[in-house]
């Protein structure tokens, strides 16, 4: 177990523990005085045990402040979104060279990145360079790995869609998650139609491929998508007509027997609890 253990988290190591508060050779024995209750004992500092040390780093995140440096020379990386189940598909505007931010990193986790790039079909071959860089919580130091050359495979225009079922696959998922990115753009804008429209399209385009296991996956994350997005504009139309069934339209205030007056915005002048309630047919 505890090889399997180390395997997992190298950084981690077995530690002893005691049991309580006197060692071995602590413990009284035989007749004498009774031993000092808790109370009486003399306050001690606080100690760093290695038991709480070792269960810290069993916790604690195995790389921090993990950054991607992405570099495309022969071309343009337009794009930069993570895909995956539980991941937030964000685009990140790119350039020649793109740092892409991860966060936190615990044993044995998986990211999933989509590059989106720009190239001349007639230049080939096409490489990617990636550098990773991570905050080592164990020594305290910043790891920079080394420049890692991915290789792309040339890319040939009429055979892209009709050919073999990794293209298909691939671009179903490029639709799908760069679909979902723009949307949550959109939203944040306040624009869910535009929302809704996007993410029907994508679904429907995704439906026409042969049916797998990640088309279905797939549509069921555009559905998510979907069902979010019109319950939000749900919600939103009904907060807005919430909001004009309350608003007074009218800018003339109301008499009141005693003589006060209401403002455009129909909140009394006089006392707050004098007078019945302002309604949209008294203003």
């Amino acid at each position: 177990m505890l090889e399997d253990r180390q395997d997992r988290n190298p950084f981690g190591r077995p530690a002893v523990a005691p049991a309580t508060r006197f060692t071995h050779v602590e413990i009284p024995i035989g007749p004498g005085d009774p031993p000092p209750l808790v109370s009486e004992c003399e306050e001690e500092p606080p100690v760093d045990h290695a038991f709480a040390k070792c269960l810290g780093g069993l916790v604690s995140v195995v790389m921090q402040e993990v950054h991607l440096e992405l570099a495309f020379l022969t071309g343009e990386i337009t794009a930069v979104y993570s895909c995956g189940p539980g991941q937030q598909a964000v685009a990140v505007s790119g350039g020649a060279g793109v740092s892409v931010r991860l966060g936190e990193m615990y044993a044995e986790e998986e990211r999933e990145l989509l590059v989106e790039v720009r190239a001349p079909l007639g230049s080939h071959p096409h490489s990617l360079t990636v550098r990773c860089t991570y905050h080592n919580p164990a020594s305290q130091e910043t790891v920079r790995g080394a420049v890692q050359p991915l290789l792309l495979p040339a890319l040939h225009v009429e055979r892209a869609l009709s050919a073999s079922s990794s293209s298909r696959r691939l671009h179903d998922l490029f639709v799908a998650t760069r679909v979902v990115a723009e949307s949550r753009r959109l939203a944040e804008l306040q624009d869910l139609g535009t929302t809704i429209h996007l993410l029907s399209s994508a679904r429907a385009l995704v439906l026409q491929s042969p049916a797998t296991q990640q088309q279905q996956d797939l549509v069921g994350s555009l559905d998510t998508e979907l069902s979010d997005m019109r319950w939000r504009r749900g919600n939103s139309q009904h907060q807005h007509q919430h909001e004009e069934a309350v608003t007074p339209t009218s800018r003339s205030g109301r008499r009141r027997g005693d003589g006060d007056t209401t403002t455009a915005v129909g909140t009394p002048r006089g006392s707050a609890g004098a007078g019945e309630a302002l309604t949209p047919t008294s203003a």
